[in-house]
């Protein structure tokens, strides 16, 4: 029988959508190359061997399946992998280019290597539950849309056990099994993080916890070398304190409600309006501690619990350190104020260089007929300036940040003012022309 060597780390986390590892996509491999007549090789380092010991035993008892022992290092596992096929002549099961081994090569070795790799590196795609090889340049679109989403957070919520470490894996095994009880195949990293409206860059664990967010605070406690461990503690066990933590909503809903702001401010803020000097000041985590929210959680979740509602956040690209917090029940009161669109301001909004975190589903789903306001006399008699404030304070955003200028903004007015009346700039008044 043929030898093949599966790149075990390779082909659970292509299974899982570089969501998580699977150990499923393992088992699906195997049996895929057994019915094809090879003898598997199967290799993984230490720090999947500990966390999936006893999976690995068992596929390690079949016919025709041999497991190499535990290696030490995230390295280790590709050289071996490369010297056994080499020696042997055989195959590799793996999306993996083996670039990083490339590089390290001299030029002379280089073009030989890239053919031996194209020659000897079998790829492959999942579809569901079945695998194919020499396919790595196709993938499988699984798109995954609202309803899904909220059908997902619904299972997530009756499924996490409170206050039990989740490492990457078991956070794998628990999304799998909602997304399977839901009848979901796993999608992409991307299509999924859209649909939340997360950055790139975000782990299994954020993705979680933005689904389960309403009844749920997460805290970090460890690292094992794949990924954070984290727990689930419930809101509704957490022991606050009432008195305090009413003071601290009073002032985050004043600062909140009057526009934008970053962090580091928003915290420094409410520090000075509860303490007075800055002396007398707690740090954010003395304050946290005071509250009564355990050690690890984010300043957002805080903010979230607090208030009870999902907030906007709000990434501005020209300064990747300033991140913006806003209450959605406020945000959309003010579009109702002056019949904006929620959706619209967000669209403009990521259109003039900002990026559009934690967007709630409850604002997408909304569907508004207007765009802007369509009242006849709303800017009568007011300066450019005094337009300025009234926008900034009903809406939290400013005029530049949604239309550009007072000038495009005026022009949009104009567009939906059923009247024959329109609005222009002369000399600094917004008056009839």
């Amino acid at each position: 029988m043929k030898p093949l060597v599966v790149d075990g780390a390779n082909v659970a986390w292509v299974h899982g959508k570089s969501l998580f590892p699977s150990f499923e996509g393992i088992v699906i491999a195997i049996n895929a190359a057994l019915e094809q007549g090879y003898t598997v090789l199967l290799m993984l380092n230490n720090r999947y061997h500990v966390p999936w010991s006893s999976k690995i035993r068992v596929v390690g008892d079949w016919d025709g399946v041999y497991v190499i022992p535990s290696l030490s290092d995230g390295n280790s596992d590709d050289r071996v992998m490369i010297d056994y096929a080499t020696n042997k002549r055989c195959k590799i099961l793996s999306n993996d280019k083996f670039r990083d081994h490339l590089l390290k090569l001299s030029k002379s070795k280089r073009a030989g290597a890239n053919k031996w790799v194209e020659s000897n590196v079998i790829q492959f795609m999942f579809i569901q539950n079945e695998i194919i090889f020499k396919q790595g340049k196709q993938r499988e679109r699984v798109y995954i849309n609202h309803t899904d989403i909220r059908n997902l957070s619904s299972t997530l919520e009756e499924k996490i056990e409170p206050n039990t470490e989740y490492n990457t894996i078991k956070l794998g095994e628990l999304l799998l099994l909602s997304l399977n009880e839901n009848n979901i195949s796993i999608p992409s990293k991307n299509n999924l993080l859209k649909s939340l409206s997360l950055q790139n860059n975000v782990r299994i664990g954020k993705i979680i916890h933005l689904m389960v967010q309403s009844k749920f605070v997460q805290v970090v406690t460890d690292n094992d070398k794949i990924g954070p461990v984290i727990q689930f503690i419930p809101i509704q066990d957490l022991n606050l304190n009432e008195k305090l933590l009413e003071l601290y909503e009073k002032y985050l809903r004043g600062i909140l409600f009057d526009g934008w702001i970053s962090a580091s401010n928003l915290a420094n803020q409410i520090n000075v309006a509860m303490f007075g000097s800055t002396k007398q000041k707690r740090t954010t985590k003395e304050l946290f501690s005071e509250l009564g929210f355990p050690d690890g959680i984010s300043f957002q979740q805080v903010l979230h619990v607090i208030l009870n509602e999902e907030l906007l956040s709000i990434d501005f690209i020209s300064n990747n350190e300033v991140v913006t917090y806003f209450c959605v029940k406020e945000f959309e009161q003010k579009c109702s104020d002056l019949d904006l669109n929620p959706k619209q301001i967000l669209n403009q909004i990521s259109k003039n260089n900002y990026s559009i975190r934690n967007i709630p589903l409850s604002i997408l789903d909304k569907e508004f007929e207007v765009i802007i306001c369509d009242e006849k006399n709303w800017v009568s008699g007011m300066s450019v300036n005094e337009i300025s404030q009234r926008f900034i304070k009903l809406t939290g955003v400013s005029v530049k940040t949604v239309f550009g200028s007072i000038k495009k903004m005026l022009q949009t007015v104009n567009h939906f003012n059923d009247s024959s009346e329109e609005w222009e700039v002369v000399n600094g008044n917004i008056k009839q022309s």
